[in-house]
Order: structure tokens, then C-alpha cells, then sequence
């Protein structure tokens, strides 16, 4: 079983590869998380208007490209000559244009290593299965979404699913009534501290989590003390921009 499954473990998880170190959602920054040693890599995966796989956060290339591009409405032609490390700020340079990655590229770059997969379109779903199983890397792959619709695709097929808002809302309705769950229709809860405003009871999520075998992965964690605090709290892992610094944090912990 994947580590990303097992609510044992305190993991290091690499948020969009290692965004505070390198571009964002792009084979370096993959490259460089893997370096480092985390435990599993997160990415994001949307659908070019030519029916590609792509790894992307946002649905505009803006942010990342300086161009604005809609990533549904464009041809892969279009979107790879763009350059995606065009608009970041940290002191890594490439010496060459650093294209948008294919999810297949990501694939095999990440080949051993556990992925967090999150579909960012319902049509991304259909796609990211294909992909997993062309690469033969569904058994080490959890591939989650806001959008229930993905979810059921993914859970129709038999590959570790995470929670969609729908059942983050349903999982909070029973926190506040103390309810505990006996069975989860998910394999992981990946969630932020605070969503819509709201403070969520990550405590308690990982205490329901671990009597019954559903690791909680909360991000993004980007301090040594918020991630000490998550693990001692009983959570699974953190998704970090800067692995790096969770990675010591992690050996520090441990060493006491």
C-alpha cells in the first residue's frame, strides 16, 4: 500500500511540487522535490481544449505565464510554447523556457514515488485514470477533487480516491455533533486548516482518521512549528511549498 494511504506515518508531501523553491507544477520543481527526499508529490491536472492532459493549477496560464491563456479553450501547441516559470519570483533561474508538463511527463518523472492527483475539471477525471493505468502507477496514486462528479469516476474505477466538498461538508456536519464515521466512501481526507472561512476540526478528523484507517493530509504548510503541530495533532501529512524546511523540520521532531 501506498505510504499516502497508511495514517501512520508523519509525511513530507511536496505541494505542487516544490512551489516555494522552484515553478510551480513543472518537471524541475518535481525534479527538486524528489531530490529532497519527500514522501509523495501534489499536482493539479486540467484539460487542453484538444482533449490533453495537462499539469496546472489555475485555469488561466496568467499567474504562472504572464499570458493569459485559458487552459480548456487552447490547443497543446499553444499552451507549450508558453513558459511557466515566466512569472516566479525565487531565486532558481532555468537556463531554458520551462514548458507546462504533460500529466504523462509527470508520470514518468515521478516513477516510485507516490502522487496526490488533484483533478481540476470534472473532464480531467477520465483522463488522469487513463493515464495511471498506462503508466502502471494507479497503486501509488490518490486522486482527489472538489468536484464530487470526478470523485464518483474515480471510485467507479477502484483508484484510491480522496474527498470532494460534498463529503468534507458531510464529514464537518458530523464533527459538530461528535459523531464518529465507521467507514469513509474515500481512501484520504486532504484538507486545508481553515476553508470558506471556516476552522476545521483537523484533531478530531485524525483521531475518526486513524481508527479507521483514512490518513489526514492537511496543506499548505510552509512553517517547521505548523507542521510539528499538525503531526503531534495526529495528522498524517503535510503539503509543503518549501519541503525542504518540513524535511528538517520532520528529523528534528523525531530526534526528541
Amino acid at each position: 500500500m501506498s505510504l499516502i494511504l497508511n495514517a501512520g506515518p508523519q509525511l513530507v508531501i511536496g505541494h505542487r511540487g516544490a512551489a516555494a523553491m522552484r515553478p510551480e507544477n513543472t518537471l524541475p520543481g518535481f525534479r527538486h522535490a524528489i531530490e529532497l527526499g519527500v514522501d509523495a508529490v501534489e499536482f493539479d491536472v486540467r484539460v487542453t481544449g484538444d482533449g490533453v492532459a495537462v499539469v496546472h493549477h489555475d485555469a488561466s496560464t496568467l499567474r504562472t505565464c504572464g499570458e493569459d491563456v485559458l487552459i480548456d479553450r487552447a490547443s497543446i501547441g499553444t499552451l507549450r510554447r508558453l513558459d511557466a516559470a515566466a512569472n516566479f519570483t525565487g531565486d532558481f533561474r532555468p537556463a531554458r523556457r520551462t514548458p507546462i508538463p504533460l500529466l504523462d511527463e509527470v508520470l514518468d518523472l515521478t516513477r516510485g514515488v507516490s502522487v496526490i492527483i488533484e483533478c481540476k475539471t470534472l473532464d480531467a477525471a477520465p483522463l488522469v485514470l487513463e493515464a495511471l493505468a498506462a503508466h502502471d502507477a494507479s497503486h501509488r496514486a490518490l486522486v482527489g477533487s472538489f468536484l464530487h462528479g470526478a470523485m464518483r469516476i474515480v471510485r467507479a474505477a477502484d483508484v484510491a480516491s480522496g474527498a470532494s466538498r460534498r463529503d468534507v461538508l458531510t464529514l464537518l456536519a458530523r464533527g459538530y455533533v461528535r459523531w464518529a464515521p465507521r467507514r469513509l466512501p474515500y481512501n484520504a481526507l486532504c484538507i486545508p486548516e481553515i476553508s470558506s472561512g471556516v476552522t476545521l476540526p483537523i484533531a478530531r478528523f485524525a483521531a475518526w482518521g486513524r481508527a479507521i484507517g483514512v490518513p489526514v493530509h492537511v496543506w499548505t504548510v510552509n512553517s517547521a512549528a505548523d507542521a510539528v503541530r499538525l503531526w503531534d495533532m495526529g495528522v498524517t501529512g503535510v503539503m509543503s511549498d518549501d519541503p525542504e524546511t518540513i524535511l528538517e523540520a520532520r528529523e528534528t521532531h523525531r530526534a526528541y
